[in-house]
């Protein structure tokens, strides 16, 4: 399972390669603009890191998707699965790779991020006039009263809930290259499976939950359907390899 995992990163490093380095660009940047005191530039440099991790967050899933796709069209790639390997290690690892890959890349990102937001509060002595005002502001528009735990639930609902979203491709994938093989526009096709199994999960998910739910208690529930999803859709995948792929 370890040298498959290697093999997977092995592929995708590049890109990661130049995240670290527009991030550390951009870090350097906003450490030039505090030592020179530029509030605007320093507001400015974070707003594009923001928007940055949140590209990079979703360029890193894309990534994992059409990586496996490609591993599905073309001889080289389709060879692996024709190793002594069994399809449930290999598309396992695939899966553990992707959730490396999301989770590290998120983790990095947001973690720099928050830091450089701390820093800059700090630096101006309104650490704590910004907390009270986004308290407030969650209180008042959206009836939340913040604590960590509740952030805490919510960061890891969310990043469950987008490497559902990458399995779920990958399961689409694979749905389109196996029983689906014969059917014209496969790629239509994914793409039309990935929109319905998205759909059809979200609307499970609600079924559970009422409006007078806690908000805690929404995130959590949301936790452990997208883990549940996660584990369905990957046997699932590695089920259907099995059937079509192996020897």
């Amino acid at each position: 399972m370890f040298k498959l995992i290697k093999y997977e990163l092995r592929k995708q490093w590049f890109s990661k390669l130049f995240m670290l380095i527009v991030m550390g660009i951009l870090e350097l940047t906003f450490l030039f603009n505090l030592f020179r005191d530029k509030k605007d530039a320093l507001g400015i440099t974070i707003g594009i890191m923001t928007l940055f991790s949140f590209a990079a967050i979703m360029f890193v899933s894309f990534e994992c998707i059409m990586t496996y796709s490609k591993d599905l069209k073309t001889k080289q790639s389709y060879m692996l699965f024709l190793t002594p390997n069994s399809t449930y290690k290999i598309v396992g690892a695939k899966v553990i790779t992707s959730v490396a890959q999301i989770g590290i890349t998120a983790a990095i990102m947001v973690s720099v991020v928050f830091l450089n937001i701390s820093v800059v509060l700090l630096r101006y002595q309104e650490i704590e006039k910004m907390i009270d005002m986004i308290q407030k502001l969650m209180r008042d528009v959206m009836g939340l009263d913040v604590d960590y735990g509740l952030v805490l639930i919510a960061i890891v609902a969310f990043l469950l809930e987008w490497i559902s979203k990458v399995i779920m491709g990958m399961l689409a994938i694979t749905l389109s290259a196996t029983f689906l093989s014969n059917t014209k526009g496969k790629g239509i096709v994914s793409l039309i499976i990935f929109f319905v199994l998205n759909y059809l999960v979200g609307r499970i998910g609600k079924l559970f939950v009422l409006e007078s739910t806690p908000m805690f208690d929404i995130f959590m529930f949301d936790a452990i359907i997208m883990a549940f999803v996660i584990a369905a859709f990957y046997l699932a995948t590695a089920w259907m390899l099995d059937k079509k792929v192996s020897v």
